[in-house]
């Protein structure tokens, strides 16, 4: 399907069979009546450009004809050698543009002079043949070409919420030409998820839809119940039917898992001698996959072992922490192990639904609850204290100095 200044042509084709035979030398023609609506030029090219008809039955212009706008008729003249003879097949096809106005298909006649033409098959409708919808032997009135194009994401949190905008071409100008709702339409093993959209000039706007876990689903873009596939432009009728013009290709959009921050009343800090258990919030958590949690400092990097809860907890305690500093603030990250040993990130969104810097953690303690701070050990009869000296030792020192202080330790 073409377009031109913003609005839509549509091919007709048709296969004509006289009752009669018919012959250039008689100056016969035939007439399809009824394209009142329809914008042609007067010199109509006939899309099979046979020499059968010649424009006002001139030889020197084969394959074209003329149209009366005033009748809205399209006069088929036979060229002066040309004959079509009873119950001859002849195939012929024309484009006409449509306004952009919301009108019935015209009614279409077509007849001979002295005879009736007789159509011994339906018009060929534009449109994929499984797309069509059966409307008798009317061309087709499309108020608006609809293709998308782009998406400004391709994957979001499986938490659902993010927003996707659209982007793409609508002719005549907009997709709110359009009379019924759009939908977002996200399939997984033939159930499909929907979410509210909103229409802004050339761009839709809508969200990613929640998921359990992480998947990579199938995204279309739904209008009335029929699917608008990524790249296709797809013609829209008067009636609200859409036709589409090509064959969809799948358009996958990834929901992931993540995490969004250390949970209230976990610490987020301990000793460097590990084991402190600290308590992870998230979405998409599943228990057949496996996730570490790592600690990152400039000089530092950790891991350990993390255990899943539930789909929204992982639990972990900290490494053993100081080889090169044991006091140090560090950036939590968690990652995915699939079966086979493979590690990926996932993403962090800090209480929102956009993917955030977990690195910018350690530098900045209001970024959120995501950063673990690991302190000197000291260790006294077999208890592990935090930053405080043993109660035995002194704790106030002469100026004179010489005291003797006692400290074992990491």
């Amino acid at each position: 399907m073409m377009m031109m200044g913003g609005v839509g042509r549509n091919t007709i084709g048709m296969t004509l069979s006289p009752n009669f035979a018919l012959y250039g030398r008689d100056l016969s023609h035939v007439f399809i009546s009824g394209l009142k609506g329809s914008e042609l030029n007067t010199t109509v090219r006939l899309g099979s450009s046979l020499p059968i008809f010649c424009f006002e039955g001139n030889p020197a212009r084969p394959g074209y004809a003329s149209f009366d706008q005033a009748t809205a008729t399209l006069d088929m003249q036979l060229c002066p050698a040309a004959q079509i003879l009873a119950g001859q097949v002849v195939v012929v096809t024309f484009n006409f543009t449509n306004p952009t106005a919301r009108q019935a298909s015209p009614d279409i006649d077509i007849r001979a002079i002295g005879t009736y033409v007789c159509l011994s098959s339906p018009m060929v409708k534009s449109g994929a043949e499984w797309n069509r919808v059966a409307r008798g032997h009317d061309p087709l009135m499309v108020v608006a070409i609809l293709k998308w194009s782009s998406s400004s994401l391709t994957r979001a949190p499986c938490k659902g919420g993010a927003t996707i905008v659209l982007s793409g071409k609508a002719f005549p100008s907009s997709f709110g030409v359009a009379m019924l709702p759009y939908n977002c339409s996200f399939e997984l093993n033939g159930v499909y998820s929907l979410t509210e959209t909103v229409v802004n000039g050339s761009s839709i706007i809508c969200s990613s839809p929640f998921s359990e876990q992480q998947f990579i689903m199938n995204f279309q873009l739904q209008y009335n119940g029929r699917m608008l596939d990524f790249g296709v432009p797809t013609a829209l009728t008067h009636d609200d039917i859409l036709f589409a013009t090509s064959d969809a290709a799948p358009y996958p959009f990834n929901v992931d898992d993540g995490w969004e921050s250390i949970a209230l009343g976990s610490p987020l800090q301990g000793p460097a001698d590990g084991g402190t258990v600290i308590f992870i919030v998230g979405y998409g958590f599943d228990w057949r996959t496996g996730f570490k949690c790592q600690f990152v400092s400039s000089n530092q990097t950790e891991h350990s072992a993390a255990v899943v809860r539930s789909k929204t907890l992982l639990t972990c305690a900290t490494p053993v922490w100081g080889l090169h500093h044991a006091a140090a603030t560090t950036a939590l990250k968690i990652l995915r192990v699939d079966g086979r040993g493979q590690e990926d990130f996932i993403l962090f969104t800090n209480g929102t639904v956009k993917e955030a810097d977990a690195n910018a953690c350690q530098y900045f303690p209001q970024y959120g609850r995501c950063a673990f701070t690991f302190h000197h050990v000291w260790t006294m009869t077999g208890n592990t204290v935090t930053l405080d000296l043993p109660p035995s030792q002194p704790t106030v020192f002469s100026a004179a100095g010489g005291q003797e202080l006692m400290v074992r330790g990491m």
